[in-house]
């Protein structure tokens, strides 16, 4: 992609996200932990977009989604299959891989396709661990496709410009690459994508304890 098209993705995801700002609850007070800041701001994001995917929008519903897993994956509330029984009008803030394939498969504009298709991948491999390799394969291409936007236009992971929440950037997208070669057995490309993450960010945390588990493991 070229970096001409990659600002144009950018700008038009920026618009989109900017039904973000109206969720964004004041957590002034409550807490003076960062991650348990991030997993309440994540989670009521990702209730939002859970609102908009299920009354069928989804160009505003992915980027939300995609907003919160980027910021905690753990905010994302998923299961493959819902019950035959189950009554989504009483709970509509499950995201079922029905739901979640529609929303990969519309053409909402910006970055959040390729996102929800590293949250599904983390998922179904999770939970049918005999997918195996293609599917992984296919989520570290859209890794690879938003680090080459990233860096033909290194505007997008800044946060101020609120791209994808502010959250879409070389070292998380990186943490989560690591993530796949730990799934396809490759603990040295595992350790040396989150050193790439740690150069860019010493203070990541995240990027830290996987490295460290990773050696110790």
């Amino acid at each position: 992609m070229s970096a001409e098209l990659c600002s144009s993705v950018a700008l038009q995801t920026h618009r989109i996200d900017e039904l973000g700002e109206l969720i964004r609850p004041s957590l002034r007070g409550k807490t003076d932990d960062p991650m348990a800041k991030n997993y309440e701001v994540a989670t009521q994001i990702f209730l939002n977009g859970m609102k908009f995917a299920r009354s069928g929008d989804y160009d505003a519903a992915a980027p939300l989604i995609s907003h919160a897993f980027l910021l905690d994956d753990q905010s994302v509330e998923f299961a493959t299959a819902l019950p035959s029984d189950f009554d989504i009008s009483k709970n509509i803030f499950i995201l079922d891989y029905e739901l979640l394939m529609k929303l990969t498969q519309h053409e909402t504009p910006g970055f959040a396709v390729p996102i929800l298709s590293i949250l599904m991948t983390h998922y179904l491999v999770s939970t049918h661990p005999t997918l195996g390799q293609s599917v992984i394969g296919s989520a570290m291409g859209a890794v690879d496709y938003l680090l080459r936007c990233i860096e033909s236009d290194p505007e997008i992971e800044k946060p101020e410009n609120f791209i994808i929440g502010g959250c879409l950037n070389r070292k998380i997208l990186l943490k989560h690459k690591s993530a796949f070669h730990m799934m396809m057995g490759n603990r040295k490309q595992a350790i040396k994508d989150l050193t790439k993450a740690l150069k860019i960010d010493e203070f990541y945390t995240d990027a830290r304890v996987f490295r460290a588990n990773i050696w110790v493991g």
